[in-house]
């Protein structure tokens, strides 16, 4: 797995909510990425992508995560679900 380098990151001072979403959405995917590879990694992807536009109030978009959540076999549905859990 690799951390992404903070060491140049800035301060908490001037830091926004945008920069540490930013770190963590990075981190998240690469524990995901090792811990259950690629293809987690990218229905992980359409999924957070899909959420946002729902959130959006797009019902288009919430019909296409429905079904692409209904499709998903147990062993998918249990890797989304670990995957998510530490997402916004």
């Amino acid at each position: 797995m690799t951390i992404p380098d903070v060491s140049g990151a800035k301060t908490a001072s001037v830091r926004d909510f945008g920069d540490d979403e930013s770190l963590l959405t990075d981190v998240l995917d690469e524990v995901v990425l090792a811990s259950d590879g690629q293809q987690a990694l990218e229905l992980h992807r359409q999924v957070v992508a899909l959420s946002r536009v729902v959130h959006g109030g797009d019902d288009e978009a919430a019909d296409r995560l429905t079904a692409l959540v209904a499709d998903l076999d147990l062993d998918r549905s249990e890797i989304l679900v670990r995957s998510r859990a530490g997402s916004s």
